[in-house]
C-alpha cells in the first residue's frame, strides 16, 4: 500500500510520492494550483461567455419576434380594410348591375312601343293608300 495521493486533472496525472523531494512536490502543488485555477477561470469565463451570448441571442431573437409581430397586425389591419374596399366595390357594382338592367329593359320596352307605332302608322298609312286606290 502506498501512501501517494494521486490527482487526475484534464489527462494529467499527479503522484505524490513519499519518495519525492520537497522541491518536487512543490513544484507538482503548484502545478496543480495552477490547473485548478486554469480550470475555474474556463468554467467562469465559458459559463459567462454562454449566459451572456445566449442571453443576448435570446433578447435579439425575442425583438425580431416583437417586429415580426408588430408587421402582421399591420397587415391584418391592411388587409381589413382592403376587404371592407373590396366589399363596398362589389356592393357598387351589383346596384350599377340593377340599374344597367333596368335601364336596358327601358330601352328595349321603348324600341317595342316605337316599333309598334311604327306598325301602326305603316297599317295607317297602308289603309289610307287602298282607299285613296280604290276611290
Amino acid at each position: 500500500m502506498s501512501l501517494a495521493k494521486e490527482y487526475k486533472i484534464n489527462g494529467i496525472h499527479l503522484d505524490f510520492k513519499q519518495t519525492d523531494n520537497n522541491k518536487q512536490i512543490t513544484h507538482k502543488k503548484e502545478l496543480l494550483a495552477k490547473i485548478r485555477k486554469k480550470q475555474q477561470k474556463n468554467k467562469k469565463t465559458k459559463t459567462g461567455q454562454h449566459l451572456t451570448e445566449d442571453g443576448s441571442k435570446i433578447k435579439k431573437l425575442k425583438r425580431q419576434v416583437e417586429k415580426v409581430q408588430a408587421e402582421k397586425s399591420a397587415l391584418l389591419l391592411k388587409n381589413q380594410k382592403q376587404e371592407g374596399t373590396i366589399k363596398k366595390l362589389e356592393q357598387q357594382q351589383h346596384q350599377f348591375n340593377k340599374k344597367l338592367a333596368a335601364i336596358k329593359t327601358k330601352k328595349e320596352e321603348k324600341i317595342k312601343q316605337l316599333i309598334s307605332r311604327i306598325d301602326v302608322q305603316t297599317a295607317q298609312v297602308e289603309k289610307v293608300k287602298k282607299t285613296s286606290l280604290a276611290c
